[in-house]
Parts: C-alpha cells; sequence; structure tokens
C-alpha cells in the first residue's frame, strides 16, 4: 500500500516541491535548503498515487517529510513505515512545516533545538553606527576573490575548494557585502536572494576573530538587514543553538526567533 522510490535529484519533485513550499507557515532557510540539495530523496506512493516525498541526510537522518492535501490523512502512516524501512534512528524537523512535526511528534524519544529561525522585528537604524572606527563597507568583486576566500578560511574552518565557488557564485550575483579596515577584511555580510520563495533573503554574517565580541557582528546584519529591505526583501536568518554569539548578535541586529529546527530521537512503535 505504501511504497517508497529513490529519485536522482530535485528536478524530480518539482511538482511536490511547490506544494511543499506553500504548506509552510515561514519561509524555509537557505541553509537547509542547500542540505536538502545533497539528501537522498525517496518518492511516496500511497496505493500506486504519487503522495509525498521524504529526504535524508548521509547520516540517515529524516530532514524534511511532505505530504501532499490529498493524502494528509495518511502521514502518521506512511512516516510509521517509513520509519521501518529506512531504520531511521534521528531526524531535524522544522516547526514551520506542519505536517512534518505534527506526524513526528507521535516517536519522539527525545527532542532538543538544534537551529534556531529568526524573523526581523521591522525595526532598522536609519544609519548603523559601525563600532569599529574608520571601516568601510563594499560589495566584493571578484577581483577581491582570492583574498575573500582565504578570509573565509581562516575565520570559519570551511574547506577552500566549496568556499571558493560558494563566495564566486555569490559574487557574481552580488549578494556578498565586506567590511573593512585600513584596506584588510574584517568582516563579510550575505544577502542571499531566495530562487524559489519570492521576495525572501537570507542574511548571514562572518566576522574576523581578532574583531569578536565588540559589536561587529550585529553591525554586519543591520548592514544586511539595510541593504535587504532597499531591494524590497523580505530578511530571515538563523544559527545553531550552540552558537550563542552569533544567537546574540541577530537579537541585537532585530530579529527575534520565531521558529526552531528540532532534533528528534525516533522511538518507533
Amino acid at each position: 500500500m505504501i511504497k517508497f522510490q529513490k529519485v536522482s535529484d530535485q528536478s524530480q519533485i518539482q511538482e511536490l516541491a511547490k506544494s511543499f513550499y506553500q504548506s509552510l507557515t515561514f519561509p524555509l532557510d537557505g541553509m537547509w535548503e542547500a542540505f536538502y540539495s545533497f539528501s537522498n530523496i525517496h518518492l511516496i506512493f500511497y496505493k500506486e498515487e504519487k503522495a509525498g516525498f521524504l529526504m535524508l541526510n548521509s547520516e540517515n537522518e529524516l530532514i524534511n517529510f511532505h505530504i501532499i492535501p490529498a493524502f494528509a490523512s495518511k502521514s502518521d502512516q506512511v512516516l510509521k513505515r517509513a520509519l521501518f524501512i529506512f531504520n531511521i534512528q534521528s531526524g531535524l524537523v522544522a516547526t514551520n512545516n506542519p505536517i512534518f512535526l505534527s506526524t513526528s511528534l507521535d516517536y519522539p524519544q527525545e527532542i532538543s533545538t538544534h537551529t534556531f529561525l529568526f524573523k526581523d522585528n521591522g525595526i532598522l537604524l536609519s544609519n548603523p553606527k559601525p563600532p569599529i572606527p574608520k571601516t568601510s563597507i563594499h560589495q566584493v568583486k571578484l577581483s577581491k576573490l582570492d583574498i575573500i576566500t582565504g578570509f573565509c578560511k581562516v575565520n570559519t574552518g570551511a574547506p577552500e575548494e566549496w568556499l571558493y565557488d560558494y563566495l564566486k557564485n555569490l559574487i557574481e550575483r552580488k549578494e556578498i557585502f565586506c567590511i573593512e579596515k585600513g584596506g584588510n577584511p574584517i568582516a563579510t555580510f550575505e544577502v542571499r536572494k531566495s530562487d524559489s520563495q519570492a521576495g525572501i533573503a537570507d542574511l548571514g554574517m562572518i566576522v574576523d576573530q581578532n574583531f569578536r565580541k565588540k559589536g561587529l557582528g550585529s553591525f554586519a546584519l543591520e548592514s544586511a538587514k539595510k541593504e535587504c529591505l532597499s531591494q524590497d526583501l523580505i530578511p530571515i536568518c538563523s544559527c545553531e543553538a550552540k552558537n550563542i554569539a552569533s544567537r546574540k548578535a541577530i537579537e541585537k541586529a532585530g530579529f527575534f526567533q520565531v521558529h526552531r529546527i528540532l532534533q528528534f530521537s525516533f522511538s518507533p512503535s
């Protein structure tokens, strides 16, 4: 009655994805969209009809689950079957995904907060004051790609090859900016326009390790928000629950928690 079929890429769930985005009660964070693109995707069939999809990451965690409205009443049956078939022990469940959240609550052994999702409070300082004197803000150009890649590698620890391609794309899309002092980068911020959710932009920032705890992170996000609103975009952002410094910077910049990504340990009944 309930069957699953693995697909090779997201283009094979294009119509189902439209239903998924329509079902959300708050925009999906871009970082999690990126995680979805690297996941193992399985179509869900109920009595031979296409009913939805699920996504598993490389650790076999369930990171997305969607059932279209016509089969929503069967979501509990489908999830129970999926947990058994794929031997799923844990999942990352977004509270802005009501079907996934509601159905998952039937099987939790343990729940904790993994990530906070933030909404803008709508208040913008007309001219945010930089906490570090003699700084300037520039949109990053391709000629600075190597410098920015090096900066981000040192201050995040991310792989250089991945960073190079990621940052090159942001530069070409005019979505990354640099805060400089004495001609050297001390922070970057991003205004990443969503390709799947019209009018939404994800904000992000990286601060030089030597300039942290000085208010620069909040200033970077305030500057990102200003740029975002100048383009009539709605800003959203997120951070992991364990990243207390980022959370403080985000809240100081005028954002508040509105949803969470919850870490579930499943106990199938």
